[in-house]
């Protein structure tokens, strides 16, 4: 039988800030399907990609109220629909 002892050594990770995003510039949201993500762009051009729909949580309440408002562009054709509304329902 082999048993293997705890480590004694304990190492503390370093947690990245928060980086604070607020959508009061937004222009649009759409789902880009050949990457998979939903893109959240601003006025000045400047992009967001969100790979998981479980992500439009680290917004605040104020922004996905602007989300909730806007909803997300598919493109043409229902091909990526159902995959693009799995980040519209995120918000609802």
């Amino acid at each position: 039988m082999w048993v293997i002892n705890p480590t004694k050594d304990v190492k503390r990770i370093k947690i990245p800030p928060e980086i604070l995003v607020t959508l009061t510039n937004f222009k649009k949201w759409f789902y880009d399907g050949k990457k998979g993500e939903a893109v959240i762009r601003f006025n000045s051009n400047e992009d967001i990609h969100i790979l998981d729909p479980m992500d439009v949580f680290m917004f605040c309440l104020f922004d996905l109220n602007v989300l909730y408002g806007h909803k997300i562009h598919v493109g043409a054709g229902n091909e990526y629909k159902e995959e693009g509304m799995l980040f519209q329902r995120a918000v609802e």
